[in-house]
């Protein structure tokens, strides 16, 4: 129970229900973004259609080889359902996007392919579907904080200096030693 649950009224004691107390003023919530977008039938046309854009970049190709396009369509689904809705407060996207694109990292995915990707194709996918500039910018402040995890990803994984040393650090990278969580 928080500090103040023990002096709140319960529901039962007939203070809110009484005739000389006015109800609590509520206010009505802004739909979620995904309401705001069409929900998940419009959600899936955007994705669909923002998977054949980047599928189809020159410039993206060479992380997509060997993707199934499925199963990549519902990974994006589930996330941009979860970002245009409410991010759990205990998500660690920076950790998540972290794991989830190693491999990419690795290959030379940075924070510019990142702006490819959301600045040209979701862009796109979301105006085909004639949206208006105010839920385009919606989407892009939604996401903009994640190019910044983006960036440092990529950074650490182009920095894989091995420390030469024989002490108990010999063999981690300075990326690792310097930013991993401990």
């Amino acid at each position: 129970m928080g500090l103040l649950g023990r002096f709140r009224r319960s529901s039962n004691d007939g203070v809110e229900n009484h005739p000389e107390m006015p109800p609590p003023k509520q206010e009505p919530e802004e739909p979620v973004l995904l309401i705001r977008l069409g929900g998940m039938a419009h959600l899936n046309e955007i994705v669909n259609d923002f998977i054949d854009r980047v599928s189809t970049d020159q410039r993206l190709l060479v992380f997509f080889e060997g993707v199934d396009y499925r199963v990549l369509a519902l990974h994006q689904k589930r996330f941009f359902t979860m970002a245009f809705t409410k991010v759990p407060d205990s998500a660690n996207l920076e950790l998540v996007i972290k794991k989830h694109h190693q491999r990419l990292f690795e290959r030379g995915l940075d924070e510019r392919h990142y702006d490819i990707v959301i600045g040209e194709h979701m862009v796109g996918a979301i105006r085909a579907q004639g949206f208006s500039d105010a839920i385009v910018s919606e989407v892009l402040c939604i996401l903009a904080p994640l190019r910044k995890a983006f960036e440092k990803a990529a950074w650490e994984a182009t920095w894989d200096y091995r420390v030469p040393t024989s002490s108990h650090m010999k063999g981690q990278t300075i990326a690792t030693l310097c930013f991993s969580d401990k």
